[in-house]
């Protein structure tokens, strides 16, 4: 007898309570550096380049602190956004030209 499937009926239901907050117009300069509200403000994914050396780092702090790379990274990100806002952190940007040959 073929075992009984899955109830797979609700797969693409909405799983957040609260309906999203209507789209706001892109900000302008000045409000981009400004922190969203948490509640208006939604997570996405986003790929870094690390060298291998790198995330094996990370992830020995992570498993010190006993938290996710994720976690860790997410931290890493907003203390940078905030000391950078903060006047506390500057950057250097060096621009480089490249030539190449291009073929005929």
């Amino acid at each position: 007898m073929a075992k009984r499937q899955p109830d797979l009926s609700g797969l693409f239901r909405p799983t957040e309570t609260q309906p999203p907050p209507a789209e706001a117009p892109e900000p302008g300069p000045a409000e981009r550096s400004a922190p969203a509200a948490p509640e208006l403000d939604r997570t996405l994914p986003v790929g870094v380049g690390l060298k291998q050396s790198e995330l094996r780092d990370l992830d020995a702090i992570a498993g010190e602190l006993g938290v996710a790379r994720n976690a860790l990274l997410r931290w890493a990100v907003a203390y940078f956004l905030r000391e950078y806002r903060a006047g506390r952190i500057s950057l250097t940007v060096d621009r480089e030209e490249k030539r190449r040959v291009r073929p005929p």
